[in-house]
């Protein structure tokens, strides 16, 4: 898909539902597109292991950031959002995670529009998506209104770390194993 394949409708640019429903319409187009390009991704994902999710995040928002960017909006981070504040969780054996990540969406000129949740729905045994990436537009903007609105949608997204959290709890237990 080429830039000029998802342009944003004006209405779009003031309202974050709208936005979202835009950004959920072209990143289900994209990711039919890139379907061809999975089994190579799964080679990826069996030398680098999650990362390569991360790389095909890329590749899979790159149209809807550039018409984000013609349309004169900025997401602060980029689309789909920073893994160091993103939350996950899923299913006991792992096979269906979701991890959010939130981007501030900021109008022409300069005001926020609201948040974009992004939920990439995959799987930690295989490079699998069980479904497309789940976009919701939120009102809020303040991180703590952000927690609360998008708990409402998936109360499990309050109850888990951001990634930087757990990380550190990681290190320290795994500093305090080693000191045995």
């Amino acid at each position: 898909m080429h830039q000029e394949d998802f342009r944003l409708p004006i209405a779009a640019v003031t309202s974050i539902t709208l936005l979202a429903n835009a950004i959920q319409s072209s990143v289900d187009r994209r990711l039919n597109e890139l379907q061809p390009l999975l089994g190579e991704y799964q080679t990826l994902f069996e030398s680098v292991g999650d990362m390569a999710y991360g790389k095909f995040n890329a590749l899979l928002f790159l149209p809807a950031r550039h018409a984000i960017a013609e349309a004169g909006l900025k997401a602060v981070p980029r689309l789909p959002g920073s893994f160091q504040s993103s939350r996950e969780w899923g299913n006991a054996d792992e096979t269906h995670q979701q991890r959010w990540m939130l981007s501030k969406m900021l109008g022409r000129d300069g005001r926020p529009l609201g948040t974009i949740a992004v939920g990439n729905h995959h799987d930690h045994s295989a490079f699998r998506l069980p479904r497309s990436p789940e976009i919701i537009g939120l009102l809020s903007t303040a991180p703590k209104d952000v927690t609360a609105e998008l708990s409402r949608h998936h109360p499990e997204f309050g109850a888990a770390e951001e990634f930087r959290e757990w990380y550190a709890s990681y290190l320290a237990a795994q500093a305090g194993e080693g000191r045995s």
